[in-house]
């Protein structure tokens, strides 16, 4: 399994401005998106990259990490400085697919 450790603490952020959480294996962090229970990582929360019928989560949402063909999907940032798009889109680099860092972040899932 690909370690994502280099990006504990970064944060997530939408093309729209809006904060989606941070990157973190705290699952007790509120603003983890390892939080199942929180604003982030909860999959029925309007700011959660996991709520399927939100616009951040939703596959077909130009917003969403899970989104194949997304032109404007979240981005990694640490520091305030761009690391890479979280997204399924493959023409858009450097991007980690939100797939893989979720079996990092909750292994048992």
């Amino acid at each position: 399994m690909k370690s994502f450790a280099h990006l504990e603490g970064a944060k997530i952020v939408a093309a729209d401005g809006t904060f989606l959480g941070i990157i973190s294996t705290r699952p007790f962090d509120p603003d983890s998106i390892a939080n199942e229970f929180g604003e982030y990582g909860n999959e029925f929360k309007p700011k959660s990259i996991f709520n399927e019928f939100g616009q951040y989560g939703n596959r077909l949402s130009s917003l969403s990490p899970f989104n194949p063909m997304a032109a404007a999907p979240p981005k990694i940032s640490r520091d305030d400085r761009f690391v890479a798009y979280l997204t399924k889109n493959s023409f858009l680099s450097p991007r980690i697919d939100p797939d893989e860092l979720l079996s990092w972040l909750r292994p048992d899932r």
